[in-house]
């Protein structure tokens, strides 16, 4: 089971719409899920969580926003906002975006357990996701 989880909130008034992330952010996470081993990767993180907002008010382009570690739920918690540009993307730019966001992810990820002293591989998780986003990026929706 991958420590990854996507969910999100989209404003009513947004051109980007459920239906433009969600099934491919499932087929990525059905990989994640089959192929990651994370009881090779350590101890201190059980959940990557990764809440997404589309909201046309909201600064406007894509990007990861933040990600915060709370040591007491074993978790790292994530935000990641959808742009307007998103709605007029093709499915495999958009595939190319999220596995940016995601990429930045673990890069924020592995400065916090590097701060916080966890003994957590987030370089082989990495490796690990990097061969899945591949295998995404590669299918055909």
């Amino acid at each position: 089971m991958s420590p990854f989880s996507f969910g999100g909130i989209f404003a009513a008034d947004t051109a980007v719409k459920p239906d433009m992330l969600f099934p491919v952010l499932r087929d990525l996470g059905k990989l994640l899920d089959y192929n990651l081993q994370p009881d090779l990767y350590g101890e201190g993180i059980e959940r990557i969580a990764i809440h997404v907002t589309a909201n046309p008010n909201e600064k406007g382009v894509t990007r990861f926003e933040r990600g915060t570690y709370y040591a007491s739920q074993c978790a790292f918690d994530c935000d990641v906002f959808i742009g307007e540009e998103f709605a007029g993307l093709s499915v495999s730019q958009r595939k190319e975006v999220l596995s940016e966001l995601l990429l930045n992810v673990l890069e924020s990820l592995k400065d916090k357990a590097s701060k916080k002293k966890l003994n957590y591989d987030v370089n082989l998780l990495t490796e690990d996701t990097l061969i899945e986003i591949g295998k995404w990026l590669d299918a055909k929706i």
